[in-house]
């Protein structure tokens, strides 16, 4: 039973894909002699399906029609009573709430004023850090915290620990100057700008 549901699906999917393939080339006769076969077959396959129903009589209504087989009895056609259509359902109306933000906050004032950051570090910022513990210096403008790249410099800590608490630009410049690996390693260890 599975067996032939099956088959008659995909019949039905044969002749849907079929039917689509013609109405997407325009209805035109452009299709394989294949295709052709197959929808002759498919339809061959309908046809047993379809159950023969005789024709009724055509006649306009009120029309008076006599039946064959005994011309003394006649049947009148009724008028076709006029339906009305039934309006389709209306979908629900779903009443959408306005969406309202919560009042701003106000910021509460501050007891004391604030006091603006400043535009960067100074030069003695930077000389507080000239040990191996917490070894600060100036590059080109920019002040870098090195405490942590000291052990890992490959040309040895010696060349760090020079650096120190200074500024250390002349020094770096000698050594990577437009070498991007070496600048690329120190923006790692970025503080911020060298306000001089």
């Amino acid at each position: 039973m599975h067996y032939r549901n099956l088959l008659i699906s995909v019949g039905v999917i044969a002749v849907v894909l079929t039917l689509t393939y013609v109405v997407i080339n325009g209805g035109t006769e452009e299709y394989s002699a294949h295709d052709s076969d197959t929808l002759s077959r498919v339809e061959q396959d309908d046809q047993e399906f379809v159950e023969e129903v005789p024709p009724a009589p055509i006649a306009s209504p009120g029309t008076v029609i006599s039946n064959e087989t005994n011309d003394t009895e006649e049947a009148v056609i009724p008028a076709p009573t006029p339906t009305i259509p039934t309006p389709a359902p209306k979908p629900a109306v779903v009443e959408e709430k306005p969406v309202t933000n919560p009042p701003a906050a106000i910021p509460a004032p501050s007891p004391e004023p604030v006091t603006p950051e400043p535009s960067g570090y100074t030069l003695a910022d930077v000389r507080a850090h000239a040990t191996e513990s917490s070894c600060w210096s100036i590059v080109d403008g920019s002040v870098y915290d090195l405490t942590a790249f000291i052990g890992k410099h490959p040309g040895g800590e010696s060349k760090i620990l020079r650096m120190c608490g200074t500024d250390g630009t002349n020094s770096f410049m000698r050594e990577h100057g437009g070498d991007s690996k070496p600048e690329a390693t120190l923006e790692r260890y970025y503080l911020g700008a060298y306000s001089g």
